[in-house]
């Protein structure tokens, strides 16, 4: 990975730019699997065609990756972790560096400068003692045996291992192109370093007009599409509008539906979600009424789809779930909540009673950043793993961006919004309906 954030593979004589990655830390496991992180925690992995990385599930800005291809990584909280599954395993010791053996041997430099392996118990690490040197970063050779850089720049090997070095120097004087590369470019940061990424620069947007009095819902689709409901500046009967990419114009969509519309989401197959009169209406792209479920007497407050289709809703401001395959909503937790948003992977965010912002760790809600409130009007989740939300500044609304790498959030300078979604590339679409009804598209 290049200071720019590109991702280039040596091919035996040049240097190849896997086009369209970026990544802030990579790493290779003994079955040849290629993972890479990015500088909000995404990982990707190559594909066998070695073309590109697709989206994998777990999170990390450090990775490692063992002999059966499973990533490990450490969290911008600095907690190790194991994702084999979703949500990942995580262990009980922070560190700044992890490397993976051959032999899966798992190691890592602890936030106390320590050289430490996980136990045969797979559950605790060890200290491994490196005298008179306080180790930095490590890497895991043959047969498992550790080597460290020191703080003292000094590189320590704990044992040698036959190599065939003769055509080393071959390979690299034939080696042609470079690493400088074209297109995207990506923060590369490091887990240890507080304040190595920070997101301050401005975001252009385009904007469209919606001919609307009000906008009452706005929503960002599955499908990538852009949706917005609202009253007409005539006062007449509310309209459900689509963004049309290709005229780069709101298009009324007629519904048959004979309710208002609330708390709307659309799913990846075009079908609209609604709430109305304490039921869940699923509804065809046309209107028609393809399902309703009734849930637990109260008020429904938000409504997110997850990208593998499970169906979120807080009702009397608790949330339950429909999840694919299944005929009735369940609860989901016992926490206060008054909306949801559903990011990468089934990344669960909330804003609670109190409107602060929350994530679901995998057992419980927590405070993000940890440890303080944040108050949001919005919260947006694209399946990239961008998190916006929109918040109350005391004089006017503003965007903000979650950065995981700082543990939080950024403010978007040159721009207000009271409503954000985002698409799947992580662009935000933003409204700022307390002033206008237009609607905005962060730029490429």
């Amino acid at each position: 990975i290049s200071t720019l954030g590109r991702v280039f593979r040596h091919t035996g004589n040049q240097w190849k730019q896997i086009t369209g990655a970026t990544g802030s830390d990579i790493a290779i496991g003994g079955d040849g699997s290629v993972v890479i992180a990015d500088a909000s925690g995404t990982l990707s992995k190559l594909n066998d065609a070695m073309t590109r990385f697709d989206r994998i599930s777990g999170q990390g800005l450090l990775v490692a990756v063992a002999p059966d291809g499973i990533p490990w990584t450490i969290r911008s909280d600095q907690l190790v972790q194991r994702c084999a599954s979703s949500p990942c395993e995580i262990f009980a010791q922070k560190a700044k560096s992890i490397a993976i053996g051959p032999d899966g041997s798992v190691y890592v430099v602890s936030d106390k400068d320590l050289l430490m392996r996980l136990d045969t118990d797979t559950k605790t690490f060890d200290v491994v003692r490196t005298p008179g040197h306080t180790p930095q970063s490590v890497a895991v050779g043959p047969n498992g045996y550790p080597w460290v850089v020191a703080t003292d720049t000094l590189a320590l090997a704990s044992k040698f291992f036959e190599r065939d070095e003769l055509t080393d120097r071959i390979v690299a004087a034939s080696t042609v192109g470079d690493t400088t590369g074209s297109g995207n470019t990506a923060a590369v940061v490091d887990v240890s370093s507080n304040t190595a990424f920070t997101f301050s620069k401005n975001i252009s947007f385009d904007t469209f007009a919606t001919n609307l009095n009000t906008i009452e819902e706005f929503a960002v689709g599955q499908n990538d599409d852009v949706y917005v409901y609202g009253q007409p500046q005539n006062q007449g009967a509310k309209q459900f509008l689509k963004f049309n990419s290709t005229t780069e114009k709101f298009e009324e969509v007629s519904l048959s539906f004979n309710q208002n519309l609330q708390n709307i989401d659309v799913a990846s197959d075009g079908t609209i979600w609604t709430t109305q009169n304490g039921s869940v209406y699923q509804l065809s792209s046309t209107g028609s009424v393809r399902r309703t479920y009734s849930v637990t007497s109260g008020s429904i407050g938000s409504l997110s789809i997850g990208a593998d289709g499970t169906v979120y809703v807080v009702i009397s401001q608790k949330l339950y779930q429909l999840k694919p395959g299944t005929n009735a909503f369940t609860k989901f937790s016992n926490d206060d909540v008054s909306k949801v948003a559903i990011g990468r992977a089934g990344d669960v965010w909330i804003a609670d009673s109190n409107n602060n912002v929350q994530q679901f760790t995998g057992t419980k809600f927590e405070n993000r950043p940890r440890g303080q409130s944040v108050s949001a009007e919005d919260v947006g989740a694209g399946t990239d793993g961008s998190i916006y939300i929109t918040s109350w500044s005391g004089s006017q609304y503003v965007l903000k961006k979650w950065n995981a790498t700082n543990n939080s959030f950024d403010t978007v300078k040159n721009t207000n919004a009271n409503k954000v979604d985002v698409v799947s590339d992580g662009r935000p679409w933003i409204a700022n309906t307390s002033s206008s009804t237009d609607v905005k598209r962060a730029e490429d």
